[in-house]
């Protein structure tokens, strides 16, 4: 089974002004970078910040570059994210009309099993992740001890993307599960790697622009990097596991700053 996974797309309204990055441009880049592809992933797995302010408009823009990928797609939030003008828009993915509000569901029928995991709290950049959902997580893991299965969500599990008491409640439901062969997660806009209860935490790169690996300076946000956008593939065999490639796309970068002026840079 091949797991493709597209994060951060921070896609704009069309005919919207892209001052800094044409996030546009470098997702159809991706997309037609995926869909050319020799063997096509089973799936694609969205995980996160498909606006970037959450608007109607946005997901409109979203929705008809998405639509142009050959393999079904399937949409978790993250927190540039707003659920209801999500499910609006992307009305015939019936798998996010979930009856407690959250958009998580379980994509069953494939060699691995999938569970997507919402970790937006309204009007807050870092993750949560409430008794309920935590239950929930756990109900569904509990079903299906004897499937291998992957863990998509929008924050990583580790840093500061969510609180700390969160993160252990996370890891001890992760812990008695041990069918879970990876968590996968974005809103980092680079890629990562940790251990984390027992397997493995990733992070894809972004669909656009990149995060400077070093901590913001005192006074100043996040400085972008030269490193190309791209997406990960999460590749499974049962007599091997699940092994994570990352694509990086330097052609989407270009077309992200095609409108700058000489000189000009991202951050």
């Amino acid at each position: 089974m091949i797991i493709a996974q597209i994060t951060d797309l921070h896609v704009r309204p069309h005919g919207a002004s892209h001052s800094r990055y044409n996030t546009n441009a470098s997702l159809e880049v991706i997309v037609d970078a995926i869909n050319a592809r020799d063997t096509q992933p089973d799936v694609i797995l969205a995980t996160g910040d498909l606006g970037n302010v959450g608007t109607i408009d946005e997901y409109v823009a979203a929705k008809e570059i998405l639509d142009r990928l050959k393999v079904p797609y399937f949409i978790i939030p993250g927190n540039h994210d707003a659920r209801q003008p999500l499910l609006d828009v992307f009305h015939d993915h019936a798998y996010m009309r979930t009856d407690n509000g959250y958009i998580q569901y379980t994509i069953e029928g494939f060699p691995l099993r999938l569970i997507g995991l919402d970790t937006l709290e309204d009007g807050n950049n870092n993750g949560t992740l409430c008794d309920e959902r935590l239950g929930w997580l756990s109900d569904r893991l509990e079903e299906r001890r004897d499937r291998p299965t992957l863990v998509f969500m929008h924050h990583p599990p580790f840093g500061v993307s969510m609180r700390p008491d969160e993160v252990s409640a996370l890891r001890a439901i992760i812990e008695r599960h041990p069918q879970v062969e990876r968590v996968v997660s974005g809103h980092i806009h680079r890629v990562i790697s940790a251990r984390f209860a027992g397997t493995m935490a990733t992070v894809s790169p972004s669909t656009c622009y990149a995060f400077a690996f070093a901590p913001p300076k005192p006074g100043e946000g996040l400085q972008h990097s030269d490193e190309p956008p791209g997406y990960q593939l999460h590749i499974w065999r049962k007599e091997m596991g699940l092994a994570t490639h990352t694509v990086f796309i330097p052609a989407a970068a270009e077309a992200g700053r095609a409108h700058l002026a000489e000189g000009e840079t991202v951050g």
